[in-house]
């Protein structure tokens, strides 16, 4: 047992399961011996007391210690929690997903067209590319773009786990709501 052991043990009450490990560590520190003393002299008041059904006088420097303990203890600090729309709001990626939202809906308000012709325009592209491919490939060109998605590879597993951290990070924050 250590010193820092025995303040514990002491915190806790005095429990007799560590008490003979605590009085051969306060037999070997001064310190510690000194602490248990104090701490053997107020349960004795204590229990005198109760017997006496009487107020026991505690001792003059009994504040004194109490304060230099507290004082020389970390504060910690208790983290007030944030609402959910400020956590929500202070998200990078919500803000970027609100952003992205409010555009596409001031398109199709003001410019509805436009949504539908890049819808239009990207079926046409699609048509093309899957028409190109209804032909037989040479050799050279399977290379090409074997080639291209081995190069590509990378990118688009690095992109995937973006989203799937940003998808992760939303729901999370959404999470924290309901709790």
């Amino acid at each position: 047992m250590r010193c820092r052991d025995l303040e514990r043990w002491l915190d806790r009450g005095m429990p007799e399961a560590d008490r003979t490990e605590a009085l051969r560590h306060a037999g070997a520190c001064a310190g510690c011996a000194d602490l248990l003393e104090a701490a053997e002299a107020i349960e004795s008041m204590l229990r005198l007391g109760a017997e006496q059904n009487t107020a026991v006088p505690a001792p003059a420097t009994l504040v004194d210690h109490v304060m230099a303990r507290v004082e020389g203890t970390q504060n910690i600090a208790v983290a007030e929690r944030k609402p959910w729309w400020v956590l929500w709001a202070s998200d990078p990626t919500s803000v970027v997903l609100v952003m992205f939202a409010v555009v596409i809906g001031a398109l199709a308000r003001w410019h509805p067209g436009l949504l539908v012709d890049v819808g239009l325009l990207w079926v046409s592209t699609t048509t093309r590319w899957t028409a190109a491919f209804s032909r037989p490939l040479t050799e050279s060109e399977v290379r090409v773009l074997q080639s291209l998605a081995i190069g590509l590879a990378p990118l688009a597993i690095w992109g995937l786990w973006g989203l799937y951290r940003s998808l992760e990070r939303f729901v999370l924050l959404f999470s924290r709501r309901c709790i």
